[in-house]
């Protein structure tokens, strides 16, 4: 067995896997709860790090402060008044364990057990399968790698999910193999006669194959345009599950074509298939009616035709008392007679089926019927442009008359390998309100069995975990940034989160003649010279208001870079542009503050104009010493000619001026300020 705190089931970290296994089996035998997060005086969940023992972070092996054993009653307070633990029972871990196994002694001071098995006890005897318990044996080498369908490999986003179709014992099951990992898939488990399935639902990619045992490992997904359906899961109680699909666009589904779905209980045989009923040309429904109860589970949504099929996959877990009550008119379900469990002495009444998300909060009681529900998403909201989506996103709903989700918290764990270089800092839970995704006050730990994010819920609707690279902004005025990002996009797309809080943004190389760049939202697009921006290069930007601009991460090591070291001047300048009337192109504009040169240009041809832009250097006390600054006054010459009038130094917007000239005249148009 290999296993490791980051989620990486290829590689092993010494003793991750078995101080894991044995923090498992505290909860599991010796009902003990966790120790390394809990709930602050106000109900808020929290990270707790003072709780050391083998119940709080299980991959800390500092044996010296106590985390290879449970925590001593003597020292469990204050040090452990936050936990889980202490929050649900008031008890220690010893406490517990001695609760339910009575004939136990509990230590008074620390004790360390055998690092060996003492007594010749387990003995292990390994049955390999018979063919017949599974029809086939398992493929030796379960390794797909995924291709186009038109052609070339194929790399997967970070949403993309794999699962297989499996005949088990007289019937159907569903095993989640959880993400991509780029062009692979590792299918353990898979048998001839299978069905393996990729569905990537951002770039509506999906593929399925029927495993065969020969030695053809390709996968090849196409692309369904249209196919990005909505599957809304609205469960009645546990063996009554409402589904409903929505289409992105009517008439994206043939007349003739009838949409098909199947319920995957976890650890149970399929539901028979049902076909959803055409409500319209953009939505279908239909209901599950269950024989057994099906708290968690995955339901597989195709459409009924030919390979290569549309179809859509999405997971479901109800958490509380979602048992339904008992009708004496018709057979009870099974779980009927058995007492409903006491989910509301649980700190966290819900947990999604991956496991990924947790709803954490305290005092809920729910009565039978009552429940919330988390959904995988397959089609979520478009994101900002300015984000990158990292897993899966979740549908949050309450049964009628549930307890209030007011004062609750999501838990959501991520893989690091799925965050972007550089970007882990940046992570931030989301909600959508119906109209545009929120970014909600999140907190980000890693010092417990695996890093996660917490953020306040705002009540029922979707959340996904994003990550934005944030530079504040002071405004009105100019602001010296950095860009951060690893990837050279346009000055509108890179600034697009802060529409209507810019005006200007220059860029600067020190080795170009004319080293200022610029782009002005309200220039021509001949007056602006900056059209892209890059990484690790310094920029002014004049912002009107305090803001914040959210950049979108690249994918790669995006360490912020001091702008300075690039060589920007401390000032921007000034940059003047316009028509020169009646000058041929290649005409030299120049601009002087008290005889010292500090800017030219010469005039091009655009639409049968002669034009310039012209940008004024600011005093920088080197090379531009001098130079433009607040009340300085310029000077301009033509072709060496100087022109009437002056004007005052300002870098705080750009100055649209034609220039007005005839065969023997030059006339400089001032300024008027209001």
């Amino acid at each position: 067995m290999t296993w490791n705190r980051y989620g990486e089931a290829e590689t092993s970290l010494g003793e991750d896997w078995p101080r894991a296994f044995a923090h498992e089996l505290g909860h599991y035998l010796l009902y003990l709860d966790d120790n390394y997060y809990g709930f602050d005086e106000q109900g808020q969940f929290v990270s707790v790090r003072t709780c050391s023992g083998a119940m709080g972070n299980p991959y800390n092996s500092d044996k010296d402060a106590g985390y290879d054993e449970f925590h001593l009653t003597a020292d469990w307070l204050p040090t452990c008044a936050d936990t889980s633990s202490n929050r649900m029972t008031g008890r220690s871990d010893w406490q517990t364990v001695v609760k339910f196994y009575p004939w136990m002694h509990a230590p008074e001071t620390a004790f360390y057990g055998p690092t060996r098995q003492q007594l010749d006890i387990t003995y292990v005897t390994i049955h390999p399968p018979e063919a017949n318990q599974f029809d086939v044996l398992p493929l030796e080498t379960p390794i797909f790698s995924l291709l186009r369908a038109e052609g070339g490999r194929y790399a997967a986003t970070n949403q993309a999910r794999a699962v297989l179709f499996q005949y088990v014992q007289g019937g159907e099951h569903l095993t989640d193999l959880g993400g991509v990992k780029l062009d692979t898939v590792h299918a353990r488990g898979a048998r001839p006669g299978d069905r393996l399935c990729v569905f990537d639902a951002p770039v509506n990619r999906a593929g399925c194959k029927q495993l065969d045992a020969s030695a053809n490992r390709e996968l090849s997904l196409s692309t369904f345009e249209g196919w990005r359906p909505d599957v809304l899961v609205t469960p009645v109680n546990s063996v009554t599950v409402q589904i409903t699909v929505s289409l992105p666009t009517a008439g994206a589904l043939a007349p003739g074509l009838q949409v098909q779905a199947r319920l995957y209980p976890t650890g149970q045989s399929a539901a028979p298939a049902i076909t959803l009923e055409r409500q319209s040309d953009a939505l279908f429904s239909g209901v599950f009616n269950l024989p057994d109860s099906a708290p968690d589970a995955a339901i597989h949504v195709w459409v009924d035709e030919s390979e290569p099929r549309r179809e859509v996959l999405t997971n479901y877990s109800m958490g509380g008392n979602p048992y339904a009550p008992k009708d004496d008119s018709k057979p009870a379900p099974k779980d009927d007679s058995k007492p409903a469990p006491k989910d509301d002495l649980k700190p966290a009444p819900v947990t999604s089926s991956d496991g990924n998300v947790v709803l954490h909060g305290q005092g809920l009681v729910f009565t039978k019927g009552e429940f919330y529900i988390l959904q995988t998403v397959s089609n979520l909201p478009s994101p900002d442009p300015w984000t990158t989506t990292i897993g899966q996103g979740y549908r949050l709903a309450a049964s009628p008359k549930a307890p209030s989700l007011t004062g609750t918290t999501l838990q959501v764990y991520y893989l690091r390998r799925e965050v972007p270089d550089g970007e882990e800092d940046f992570l931030r839970l989301y909600y959508h309100d119906g109209q545009k995704w929120i970014p909600l006050p999140s907190t980000r730990s890693t010092s417990g069995v695996a890093p996660y994010v917490v953020a306040p819920v705002q009540g029922p609707g979707l959340y996904a975990l994003m990550t934005s690279i944030d530079v504040l902004l002071n405004g009105p005025g100019w602001n010296l940034i950095s860009y951060p990002v690893n990837a050279t996009r346009t000055v509108t797309e890179a600034l697009s989160s802060i529409d209507g809080y810019y005006t200007t943004i220059y860029g600067y190389n020190l080795n170009d003649p004319d080293p200022w760049d610029v782009y002005d939202v309200s220039a021509p697009a001949w007056a602006n010279d900056l059209s892209v921006l890059e990484f690790g290069k310094g920029y002014w930007l004049n912002a009107t208001a305090d803001i914040t601009l959210w950049l979108k991460g690249s994918g790669a090591q995006a360490a912020l870079v001091k702008a300075v070291e690039t060589g920007i001047p401390l000032v921007p300048p000034a940059t003047f542009y316009g028509e020169l009337v009646g000058q041929p192109e290649g005409a030299r504009l120049a601009a002087w503050v008290d005889g010292v040169l500090c800017g030219q240009t010469q005039g091009r041809l655009v639409d049968r104009k002669v034009v310039y832009a012209l940008k004024v250097f600011a005093d920088d006390g080197a090379a531009h010493a001098g130079c433009g600054a607040a009340g300085r006054m310029l000077h301009f010459t033509l072709n060496g000619i100087h022109l009437t009038g002056a004007v005052e130094w300002n870098n705080l917007q750009l100055h649209p001026q034609d220039i007005v000239t005839d065969l023997d005249t030059v006339i400089f148009l001032p300024f008027i300020y209001r």
